[in-house]
């Protein structure tokens, strides 16, 4: 099933435009490749601001194949 939604239109002025602000207190870190940053079935209490690089995502499946969400 797939779902479409069309975007309204609004006037945004040059000058909101900006990173979004990050509440305080925040912790800067920074990840060798591979390492698992929270597992499937842990309880995430952290919002991750990714700066550059990359996250995959996945699920594991009862087969042990690896499901990028």
């Amino acid at each position: 099933m797939y779902a479409a939604a069309q975007a309204k239109p609004q006037s945004i002025e040059a000058e909101q435009l900006g990173p979004a602000p990050i509440p305080r207190p925040h912790l800067v870190a920074t990840y060798k490749p591979g390492r698992v940053i929270y597992a499937q079935g842990d309880l995430n209490d952290k919002c991750y601001q990714v700066s550059t690089g990359a996250v995959r995502i996945y699920r594991l499946l009862s087969d042990g194949r690896r499901q990028v969400v």
